[in-house]
């Protein structure tokens, strides 16, 4: 089986597509594509034919400071703020790759995507008549389950206790999609226009992100030790758990620092990472972590 990877985010998006990337060689004789950010290639394993996409992340911190054409900026939700950003950041640059993505998805079985990428792979399967799978790295499918993670203390509750989920959580998750539909709407519709396909709805948008349509398989890939599975996920839905756990890119080694850090520590030491921040974020992060460290540390 020929495979289409497409990851669009940070390092934390692209090493589970290396890691699948480096997998589906090491279990087939066919060399996967991988459009991956130039910024991120020396992640990417030898085995992968790359293709970098032409922005990096510090593209996308560019539009996350200033949007260029966001209807969300005044907004009162934070969250509803934070979705046109990444709506901007899909519409800006990743949508306007889809040429180079559909040359190689025409002589492949599948695509597989990053949430960035979904609305662009939506868009070429459908073009090339392929079947779709998202991928999943944090638990964004809608369900009455738990809360959106961004509702952050309501979602750690409801995690810990796992009770029998509330309807309102659902109903969180679809504001928000409905949010970036929205937001996206005209340039997703002019991308549809060109390519010659019909347009995409919301009711279609959900079928496809709550695992119910045929076209699309939800992969989720993070750990059910933390999160667990989601109660009335479609049935085109999977649970794999996390992707990237053992990936170490090709060439990589410590530094004699590192190695000299662990072989002294008394106490095994903890790494704590806090995935894509700007702005302050980092400062309060570390602030959160210094408030909880005891005073030798």
């Amino acid at each position: 089986m020929k495979a289409v990877l497409i990851c669009a985010g940070s390092r934390g998006d692209a090493e589970p597509f290396c890691a699948l990337a480096h997998a589906l060689h090491s279990h087939s004789s066919t060399s996967p594509h991988l459009f991956i950010q130039h910024d991120l290639l020396h992640l990417a394993p030898p085995s992968a034919t790359l293709h970098p996409l032409p922005f990096s992340q510090s593209d996308m911190l560019r539009i996350a400071a200033a949007p260029p054409h966001s209807n969300a900026a005044a907004h009162d939700n934070p969250r509803v703020r934070f979705v046109g950003i990444v709506a901007e950041v899909i519409g800006e640059l990743v949508l306007p790759c889809w040429e180079e993505v559909l040359k190689a998805v025409r002589e492949s079985d599948i695509v597989v995507c990053s949430a960035l990428a979904r609305p662009m792979g939506w868009a070429v399967a459908e073009k090339a008549g392929k079947k779709m799978a998202v991928v999943n790295l944090q638990p964004t499918m809608p369900t009455a389950s738990f809360p959106h993670f961004s509702a952050a203390t309501e979602a750690v509750r409801a995690i810990v206790e796992n009770g029998p989920g509330k309807e309102i959580f659902e109903e969180w998750y679809w504001e928000l999609e409905k949010f970036q539909f929205d937001f996206l709407a005209d340039r997703l519709r002019s991308l549809l226009k060109k390519m010659e396909i019909p347009e995409m709805t919301f009711e279609d948008w959900k079928s496809h992100s709550k695992g119910e349509n045929e076209k699309t398989l939800m992969v989720n890939a993070f750990s059910n030790e933390v999160v667990p599975l989601a109660k009335d996920a479609g049935s085109y839905t999977v649970n794999v758990g996390p992707l990237a756990d053992r990936y170490i890119p090709e060439g990589w080694a410590p530094t004699v620092d590192l190695v000299a850090f662990i072989e002294n520590c008394a106490e095994p030491p903890v790494c704590i990472g806090f995935g894509s921040r700007w702005g302050v974020g980092h400062i309060r992060s570390s602030q959160a972590v210094q408030s909880q460290s005891s005073p030798r540390r």
